[in-house]
């Protein structure tokens, strides 16, 4: 194990805690990088599971301690952390962040644009249709969280149940 980890391309920041599975499981948490330099300049033990992390810059995750001595002995530990959205895209490989069911309000959103710069009577029409969808899609993704239970709770690994996310539709998008 390394002082230091480039996270991937498409993480945006790290989620506190990381959790390591050795000595019976630990919660290694968030702090400044000054209290991680402080403890390395304290001289106080380097080696062995790390209690605290910091962020250097945007995609690099610093630890207080390195692991163990030994190149043998590996650690496991999860990082979770928030990633960057794609971009919608024009391949038909990928899915776009949009649920296929409400793509039609970004073709009403281009409509009322170019009614906007044309000055058509029709603008206001069109604006009504996307704040319906708007409201369609809020109400839609609350059912999901009310459905969903514990909305935004992080199971640790070995969770006893999982449960399926589905839209109104019965489009899967996702597992709690």
């Amino acid at each position: 194990m390394k002082f230091e980890y480039t996270m991937p391309a498409a993480a945006i920041r790290v989620v506190s805690p990381i959790y390591f599975y050795q000595d019976g499981g630990r919660e290694c948490t968030l702090v400044d990088l000054d209290d991680i330099t402080k403890h390395w300049i304290s001289g106080a033990s380097l080696s062995g599971v790390p209690d605290h992390f910091a962020m250097d810059k945007e995609s690099h995750v610093v630890f207080d301690r390195y692991g163990s001595d030994t190149a043998d002995e590996k650690m496991v530990y999860e990082v979770r952390y928030k990633t960057r959205p794609s971009d919608l895209t024009n391949s038909a490989t990928e899915e776009p962040l949009v649920p296929r069911q409400w793509r039609h309000i970004l073709a009403d959103l281009g409509l009322y644009f170019i009614y906007l710069d044309k000055d058509d009577s029709r603008t206001g029409l069109v604006g009504k249709q996307i704040q319906v969808g708007l409201e369609a899609m809020k109400l839609e993704n609350r059912s999901i969280l009310a459905t969903a239970g514990e909305a935004g709770h992080i199971f640790p690994r070995g969770r006893p149940q999982v449960r399926r996310v589905k839209t109104a539709s019965g489009k899967l998008i996702g597992y709690i």
